[in-house]
């Protein structure tokens, strides 16, 4: 027992996690603005700036799980930062910038830093920020979600209208000890409902009477008997009773139970089935991955530790208790609400007496010397959300608890009875482990899959296309290059595994990356794969989270009793700032070259879409894991759910019509046939390649080719307006390699430059 507590020490020691907190300069964004921040990257062990990664990587995530923009920013003295404009969205709404080094990865989805922002239309006129308007696309449930769900749901699936979750305290329940269990109640959206209940056994015996607060959020006791099972009862929103079953308990193990309102003292309470009562077992006291207390003893039917409040590290604890086999028999994370302190605090007062446009404004800032401060100023006209958190309730409270945190600020707000309670709470609903003590001791393997990137690094793996050549020792050449004409290159070999090691020097701005290979002075197929895809997955998003907040009051109202007061339209030529009067534009001038042709222009598409593929990004990552290339169809049923192509409806001559042949109507007649040709030549299918079970309208390089999924009946009312002839001149792709960029457009009223339909209803 011993070793596991000697291997759980050293562990934090040999590889110590990663934070990242990002301040941004506005808590909502227009389309077409940029969002613009400063990122701190800390070590857990020290709680100093990092010294390990050097490379941050920020994305900006679409609502339903999609990447749209990614930055690789360079790590000094554990700060960074950038920004990334919001012009190349397809659809406005509730955006995640979320924020990880790679060596953070290995830790999964929770580790990264994560915040949910509103993105705006852009104003109809520049500088009307009066107007706060969202895409409405939700209703129509038509965009997959490549989210991770939350996990440990219990879902009533006759209405799926409400969830029920169950935490009992320490981790499990255990027949005949009394155990706390807190439980959530949320509605399909995940919204937080105030209800009331009981919890009975299936005998229908009641036990205790339940309810939920207005966060949706409740506690019971409960000692399970032998053999018993357990329901929860409670009424929906339509005031109806349903019934959830609550988690098996188990035949032996060990209840932990904190108390946490001693004004000295924390109280941990083990309570052993009697099974347990003889055996050694022990306990471990963390705080970010490091042990601070720990001990043994024999297991007996209760025992009581206390621990001093007031020497426990300050934000969330952990507490694990382990039997001889390194197996955690009981779990839980406890907050330490921090004391105010003066070095915490920045104080700020202006020199500026008087706000005028485009005016310089002045501050004195005093704070801790030595340390590191990042501001925003926004203009108060034109603050569209408000803001929860800051940055030490993301780093002692946030970053280690699961999920999202209604108003994170409260729980710093005091230390006293209920604020402890509340926060007692959140632990035992929201605790997620970010340090596995199992992982830790060596009871399980931690896989570090991710290195840690003290510099930018190009990783990869060469893959022979054919049998007979090997991809050990394959020369490869890489050349970078930017619109600039700025050009880098280098040559290495492969060790006998076929693996490569790239050190990229540092560069800014967006490089294109070329690379070859050749093995004895010979080109050979090779595949030449770069290790790149190790993008956490993508977090559930809850519903409290993607809304507007309340906004706040201004902090900043320069006071003007001590200043002379000009007239903002005699301002002395002297002044150095002034501002001109708005000039409104009337037309644009649009050059066109001879790149600018028909198939390179994407802005119709994007302008109409709700989502967007980049396919040579996706048959980027086949070539990096060395797979072969998919059809393009076979793709985007596995990219996107909702699309449904079935091989098996399709044989050898209907593919070979849809990727190239030239296609004419045999008598020139509109009568339908199935997977046959309308009038003019235009191609309607009665197939099964549909989205959501709806048909779709195929436009390839802005250009009608046909429809797929339509039903018979629906034929009779469509007729294609011939705005171009080229139809027989393009294909759908065969392969995914051949496709550029794929656009998913739900706006029915893009599709009239190329159709007309009338009475379609229920085929939209």
């Amino acid at each position: 027992m011993i070793d596991y507590l000697q291997k759980a020490m050293r562990f934090n020691l040999s590889t110590p996690p990663e934070k990242v907190y990002l301040h941004f300069d506005n808590t909502g964004y227009f389309k077409g603005e940029y969002i613009r921040f400063k990122a701190y990257v800390t070590r857990c062990d020290t709680e100093q700036r990092t010294d390990l990664s050097h490379v941050l990587y920020v994305e900006l995530v679409n609502p339903s799980g999609d990447v749209v923009e990614r930055r690789k920013l360079k790590i000094v003295n554990g700060e960074a930062d950038g920004d990334i404009r919001v012009d190349s969205i397809q659809t406005t709404g509730f955006y995640e910038v979320r924020a990880y080094t790679r060596y953070m990865a290995n830790w999964g989805t929770h580790a990264c830093f994560s915040r949910v922002f509103p993105i705006f239309k852009a104003p109809k006129r520049e500088g009307d920020y009066s107007r706060l308007e969202l895409d409405k696309i939700s209703y129509q449930k038509r965009l997959p979600n490549t989210r991770k769900d939350e996990d440990s749901i219990i879902v009533d699936t006759y209405t799926h209208a409400m969830s029920l979750r169950f935490y009992p305290e320490g981790g499990d329940l255990v027949t005949g000890i009394t155990s706390r269990v807190a439980f959530t109640v949320n509605d399909e959206e995940g919204g937080h409902v105030q209800t009331k209940g009981y919890i009975e056994d299936d005998k229908k015996k009641r036990v205790c009477e339940i309810e939920t607060d207005n966060l949706g959020r409740g506690l019971f006791n409960l000692k399970p008997e032998s053999g018993r099972k357990y329901f929860a009862v409670v009424n929906n929103q339509k005031g109806k009773e349903k019934r959830y079953e609550l988690p098996a308990a188990r035949a032996e193990g060990t209840v932990l139970s904190l108390d946490m309102l001693g004004e000295i003292d924390i109280v941990a309470s083990f309570f052993n089935s009697e099974g347990m009562q003889g055996r050694l077992i022990g306990y471990a006291m963390m705080h970010n991955g490091t042990i601070f207390e720990c001990d043994t003893m024999t297991a007996s039917p209760s025992a009581k530790v206390r621990f001093n409040r007031f020497v426990l590290p300050e934000g969330v604890n952990q507490l694990t208790v382990f039997d001889s086999k390194g197996s955690i028999l009981a779990e839980r994370l406890f907050f330490i609400c921090p004391m105010a302190k003066e070095q915490d605090s920045i104080h700020i007062s202006s020199r500026t007496s008087r706000l005028t446009p485009c005016c310089k404004v002045s501050f004195n800032i005093r704070t801790e010397p030595n340390s590191s401060i990042s501001f925003s100023a926004i203009d108060a006209a034109t603050i569209n959300n408000g803001w929860e958190g800051n940055m030490k309730t993301w780093t002692l409270l946030a970053s280690e608890v699961r999920g999202y945190i209604d108003h994170p600020e409260y729980y710093f707000e005091a230390d006293d009875d209920k604020h402890r309670r509340d926060a007692d709470m959140l632990m035992m609903i929201q605790g997620w482990r970010r340090y596995d003590f199992r992982q830790m001791a060596g009871v399980t393997e931690f896989e570090r899959k991710q290195p840690i990137e003290d510099k930018l690094y190009l990783f990869g793996q060469v893959k022979s296309k054919r049998k007979k050549f090997s991809p050990d020792d394959v020369e490869i050449t890489a050349t970078m290059y930017n619109r600039k004409g700025e050009v880098i290159d280098g040559k290495l070999k492969t060790d006998s595994l076929g693996k490569y090691n790239y050190i990229v020097p540092d560069v800014e701005g967006e490089w294109t990356l070329f690379m070859k290979s050749k093995k004895d002075d010979e080109a050979r197929d090779y595949y030449i794969g770069i290790d790149r895809h190790f993008s956490p997955e993508k977090r559930y998003i809850y519903s409290s989270e993607a809304r507007i907040q309340q906004i706040r009051q201004p902090n900043f109202i320069p006071s003007a009793q001590n200043a002379v007061l000009e007239d903002d339209d005699n301002i002395s030529i002297t002044k150095r700032n002034h501002l001109l009067p708005t000039v409104k534009v009337k037309a644009v001038r649009m050059i066109l070259g001879d790149l600018h042709v028909n198939w390179y222009d994407e802005d119709n598409a994007q302008e109409h879409s709700v989502l967007r593929y980049d396919c040579d990004e996706d048959a980027d990552m086949y070539g990096d894991m060395g797979e072969n290339m998919p059809s393009f169809f076979e793709w985007l049923s596995s990219r996107n759910s909702y699309f449904f192509f079935d091989k098996e409806d399709y044989d050898a001559d209907k593919m070979s019509e849809w990727l190239g042949s030239s296609v004419q109507g045999e008598d020139g007649s509109s009568e339908w046939q199935n997977g046959g040709i309308g009038s003019s030549g235009r191609r309607m299918y009665e197939d099964r390649t549909t989205y959501n079970e709806r048909p779709i309208i195929w436009i390839i390089d802005n250009t009608f080719w046909g429809i797929t999924g339509l039903p018979n009946r629906a034929s009779e009312h469509i007729k294609i307006i011939d705005t171009n002839n080229k139809t027989d001149d393009i294909s759908l792709p065969g392969m995914l390699d051949v496709a550029k960029t794929l656009y998913i457009s739900e706006d029915l009223s893009s599709m009239k430059t190329y159709l007309w339909a009338e009475n379609l209803q229920g085929y939209n």
